[in-house]
C-alpha cells in the first residue's frame, strides 16, 4: 500500500516521546515501525532524477528509514511524495544520514526531515 499524506500526518501527530529508557541510538524522537510503500526521488545536481518505489520501514517526527534497491550518499537529499484524499500532493524533503547494505541488492537509508510542503506552503522541520 502506498503511503498517503493522511497516514503520514496521523503517524507523526500521534507519536509520543518515551524518554524513560536510555539508548545508544542517535535518535532524537520516538519512531513507529511501518511497512508502507512510497515513491522516492533522489535530488541530484544537474540531473533529472527518476522516482523509485521503496518500502518505508519506520517514521519519526524528524526522520525516516527506507529500504531501497540502490545506495544513496550521505548528505544527498531525496523527496517523498504523497497524495491527500483530495488528490493534492504533499512532499517531504529528507537528507541522507546513513546508508547500509542489506544484502547484494538492498540498502537501508536513514534520512533526516528537512521540510514538508503542500502546493505553495512549506513547513521547515524543527
Amino acid at each position: 500500500m502506498l503511503l498517503t499524506a493522511e497516514q503520514f500526518s496521523d503517524i507523526l501527530r500521534n507519536l509520543n516521546s518515551d524518554r524513560s529508557g536510555k539508548t545508544a541510538e542517535k535518535r532524537r524522537e520516538p519512531r513507529v515501525g511501518v511497512r508502507l510503500e512510497a515513491v522516492v526521488t533522489p535530488l541530484l545536481p544537474g540531473a533529472i532524477a527518476q522516482g523509485q518505489r521503496v518500502t518505508i520501514r519506520d517514521l519519526s517526527r524528524t526522520g525516516i528509514n527506507i529500504l531501497c534497491h540502490g545506495p544513496m550518499a550521505k548528505g544527498m537529499q531525496f523527496m517523498v511524495k504523497m497524495l491527500k484524499a483530495d488528490q493534492r500532493e504533499i512532499s517531504a524533503l529528507y537528507r541522507v544520514c546513513n546508508c547500509n547494505p542489506l544484502g547484494p541488492t538492498h540498502y537501508t537509508v536513514g534520512g533526516s526531515l528537512l521540510s514538508i510542503s503542500s502546493n505553495s506552503t512549506t513547513k521547515l522541520a524543527a
